[in-house]
């Protein structure tokens, strides 16, 4: 499993995502060592996708578990890059997180399955009047003034809410850097070869 992950990695990382995809920088965070990346799509997506497709890059849909990684994952989130997706005066679907709600406990879906308020202890950023008893899922919503979370059901009219999601990649262990760069030393000598052949 482990070696499919990289593999994928190392796919997106020598190609380059699709023309569709708008991937920012991963960025590390000193708190927990984890880095956090956002990805924004031209079209909309449900969290089971945006969920696939950070598992596809190595990591999870990122999960928040204190006020700095709150913080540092919030400050990622670019007015700009959201500006033509709705006009200055409305709230819309930000980028989704790893957070679910399942049998009316919100837990974190990175395997820990540590639970966040209302359901448990812990960080939570939730707008005023959320979560609103849509319940099931949970992306960051953008407004003028503030953003913050919000929930919606799974299953939406427009196929999916939000158009972006934050990938979090937890610390990798020696060994898949060791054969990361590896492999790509290896297709870096493989493509030099090709080239002057």
């Amino acid at each position: 499993m482990r070696v499919f992950a990289l593999l994928g990695v190392t796919a997106l990382l020598l190609f380059g995502f699709a023309e569709d995809a708008q991937a920012g920088p991963i960025v590390p965070y000193a708190g927990n060592g984890h880095s956090y990346q956002l990805i924004i799509r031209d079209y909309r997506l449900t969290w089971l996708e945006a969920q696939a497709e950070a598992a596809a890059l190595g990591g999870h849909l990122a999960t928040l578990n204190d006020a700095g990684e709150g913080a540092f994952v919030k400050a990622m989130l670019e007015p700009a890059a959201f500006a033509p997706w709705f006009s200055s005066n409305t709230f819309k679907a930000g980028p989704y997180l790893g957070g679910v709600n399942v049998g009316g406990t919100w837990t974190w879906q990175d395997g820990t399955g540590d639970t966040f308020p209302p359901s448990g202890p812990g960080y939570a950023d939730w707008l005023g009047g959320e979560p609103n008893g849509q319940t099931h899922l949970l992306y960051f919503q953008i407004g003028p003034m503030q953003n913050g979370w919000a929930d919606h059901l799974p299953n939406t009219p427009q196929r999916g809410r939000s158009r972006a999601f934050f990938v979090e990649y937890p610390i990798p262990e020696p060994t898949t850097l060791a054969m990361f760069a590896a492999g790509a030393g290896a297709f870096c000598l493989i493509r030099r070869r090709r080239r002057s052949a």
